[in-house]
């Protein structure tokens, strides 16, 4: 099998599914959150919304905005599906950006590939493409906060420069003021510089500038409201959060380093130069990957130990992007030393065709797992039959074969019919159904649930048409 023809057969099957997540774009509308938002700014205004939040859920400045003021600039409906593309091109983008200024890649062509294995292989992995992509709301906090962050990356070696220095502090402001998880990246990059470059004062500014910022985030009265309202008693156990966020992370990382297509796309690039000669001494190359390993685990930890509840896949696919960093990291310096090219290249068509494959089997594996509720072990309560269950529906999970499922079953078409709000306004129904159908890419919470809100939004009355 030669390597070319596999790239090339790799690199269109990724071109295709990402059209396809784009025509998923189109069939994502509004939910109960993003009426709950627009609600806030109709009845506050933009200014006052901000402080509404901040004083009754969470310290998020940064995706407050944007989500306030995209919802006083266009109305939900127009937001959907421009909000989901936009987001894709950003991780695209990004990720090039990143290939360009930060990864020793040789051509431009091979950059614009990387970034584009890059960004199927972080869709494909997302623990939850639902919420990070198709829902507006859990979109505008978490995933533009990732691209951000990305770019953040790439600068970081060109912060010299005044104008890029600039950059990186507005930057780390929004990547900051985004969401709690992310917040602990920036100030990463500025510890690391101060161990390895301690008599720098501009290092030392720039932490006390970044923490700063995570204080106005830590200081907001909301954390208390919302910490409150979705506390469990397991809630500021210092070891049960530790024991569980391991045990979770783990779990996660067995499930993404086993992915056959993040390996196939990394392969055709084993002869690149993947980090930048920044990690070409090993004192801060280890250093390095000790922080990320660190910031692997505190993505999990810090909602296990505020709340004592599993993080939602929202928040854990931040932790895939961090994990994206630590796998680069150990690629070159300790696969491609333990196992050498020559290794490779004399194995290099069973390696492919093996890969490959697995890649196949992978992508098909959720049209043959039975679903993890009907499976005998799901009935029972036991840490051990969970684990199994969770690596069972995590590694099942693969985000793309939904995607071509909802689109060619005709789900998506379906629910958009089903809970499409915008008709209502023009007929003689003052009530909503329930869903009959649950496509399995798409974020969706049902709408007769929240027939107040959607009722404030749209300025009529609408009922469930069921009782609750």
């Amino acid at each position: 099998m030669n390597s070319k023809i596999v790239s090339r057969l790799l690199v269109s099957f990724e071109i295709i599914s990402l059209i396809f997540l784009f025509s998923l774009s189109f069939f994502s509308l509004p939910i109960a959150d993003d009426f709950i938002f627009a609600n806030t700014v109709n009845k506050y205004g933009w200014l006052n919304s901000q402080g509404y939040w901040y004083n009754n859920w969470l310290g998020r400045y940064a995706s407050t905005a944007i989500i306030t003021t995209l919802c006083s600039v266009l109305p939900l409906s127009k937001l959907y599906p421009i909000f989901p593309i936009a987001t894709i091109l950003g991780h695209f983008f990004a990720f090039f950006l990143l290939s360009d200024t930060f990864l020793n890649i040789s051509t431009k062509q091979k950059k614009w590939i990387f970034a584009l294995s890059l960004t199927f292989s972080y869709f494909s992995m997302m623990p939850s493409l639902a919420q990070g992509l198709f829902w507006f709301v859990g979109s505008a906090t978490y995933s533009i906060a990732n691209i951000a962050t990305i770019i953040f990356c790439a600068l970081w070696n060109k912060k010299e420069k005044k104008t890029i220095y600039i950059t990186l502090i507005f930057l780390a402001f929004f990547i900051i003021g985004s969401n709690e998880v992310i917040m602990l990246i920036p100030p990463t990059f500025t510890v690391f510089e101060l161990l390895t470059t301690p008599k720098n004062k501009k290092n030392w500014l720039t932490t006390l500038l970044f923490l700063s910022f995570i204080g106005i985030v830590v200081a907001a009265p909301g954390n208390i409201v919302r910490t409150n309202a979705s506390s469990s008693k397991e809630a500021h156990q210092i070891l049960f959060s530790s024991v569980a966020a391991s045990g979770l992370l783990l779990t996660l990382i067995g499930c993404w380093i086993t992915n056959p297509f993040l390996w196939l796309s990394l392969l055709f690039f084993r002869k690149e130069k993947l980090h930048s000669a920044i990690f070409e001494n090993p004192k801060k190359l280890k250093i390095a990957i000790i922080f990320v390993v660190g910031l692997l685990f505190l993505s999990i930890f810090i909602h296990l130990w505020a709340t004592g509840v599993p993080e939602p896949g929202r928040n854990l696919n931040i932790t895939l992007l961090v994990f994206f960093a630590l796998f680069f990291l150990l690629f070159e310096t300790l696969f491609l030393k333990k196992i050498t090219d020559s290794f490779i290249q004399k194995r290099e068509n069973l390696i492919l065709i093996a890969l490959s494959v697995f890649a196949f089997i992978h992508f098909m594996l959720p049209a043959y797992l039975v679903p993890a509720e009907k499976l005998s072990f799901a009935t029972y309560k036991s840490a051990p039959t969970k684990a199994v269950e969770f690596v069972w529906k995590t590694y099942g999970e693969n985000n793309f074969w939904f995607v071509y499922h909802d689109l060619f079953n005709g789900d998506a078409a379906k629910y958009k019919d089903e809970i499409n709000l915008a008709p209502l306004k023009n007929n003689s129904n003052k009530c909503i159904k329930k869903l009959s159908v649950h496509p399995k890419s798409l974020f969706y919470r049902e709408p007769s649930d929240f027939s107040q809100t959607i009722s404030e939004y749209y300025h009529r009355s609408f009922e469930p048409c069921e009782p609750r």
